[in-house]
């Protein structure tokens, strides 16, 4: 598609939706990335950053509320433990690292 708008909506929300919501890889390609596409049409990707989350001490756990979710089954093992949101920030830090 030309106009195209993708929001990732991160790790936090996969673990809070027991993944019903999944956290995809996400890259952004240089400048050209578009040009050879579709000929005749040359745009350039923009991406626009912005980060945000709860205080570092809020308690993360599945969110069973939510329909959607509760569809999901059991809690995934890798979400099993209630973390904060400061605990996960840095897991996925040092995962990163590795």
């Amino acid at each position: 598609h030309r106009d195209a708008l993708v929001i990732n909506a991160g790790d936090l929300i996969q673990r809070w939706t027991n993944s019903y919501w999944i956290s995809n890889v996400h890259r952004v390609a240089g400048p050209g990335f578009r040009q050879h596409a579709e000929p005749g049409y040359h745009s350039d990707p923009i991406s626009i950053v912005y980060f945000t989350g709860p205080a570092g001490s809020t308690r993360i756990r599945t969110l069973f509320e939510s329909e959607q979710v509760a569809s999901t089954g059991e809690t995934l093992a890798e979400y099993e433990d209630e973390v904060s949101a400061e605990e996960h920030l840095w897991r996925k830090i040092n995962a990163s690292n590795e």
